[in-house]
């Protein structure tokens, strides 16, 4: 495992526990396991950046305590909010595997159209 998705998995564990204390230890070592999917796909452009916020932000963190989420530079607050988003959309699709899925078919009703009649025939 790069450093980079274990320092962005550590932190997403850390604000998962912080920002939803209710999820289970199943759902967050399951969105834990999805943000570091996520950062690993990174495209190779981005990913040095994101390296060097994250590195920053553990700096921060071991340097600042508790407030460590609370920045007000902007790269770092940026990375939280990467991290802070990735872990709580998994967090989601982890307590409902739906959310995540997209089968680009529409299953609700078309009840909006206005040609046609009520008995189904045509205009």
């Amino acid at each position: 495992m790069s450093r980079l998705v274990s320092t962005s998995t550590a932190l997403a564990e850390e604000i998962i526990a912080r920002d939803l204390p209710d999820v289970g230890p199943e759902r967050r070592a399951a969105a834990v396991r999805q943000v570091g999917r996520a950062v690993a796909a990174l495209p190779d452009s981005v990913r040095p950046g994101v390296a060097i916020a994250g590195r920053a932000v553990l700096v921060r963190r071991r340097w600042a305590g508790e407030r460590w989420l609370d920045t007000d530079l902007p790269v770092l607050r940026e990375y939280v909010r990467l991290v802070r988003g990735l872990a709580l959309a998994a967090a989601c699709e982890a307590a409902d595997p739906t959310l995540g899925s997209d089968t680009g078919s529409d299953t609700g009703s078309d009840t909006g159209s206005t040609t046609g009649s009520a008995t189904g025939e045509g205009p």
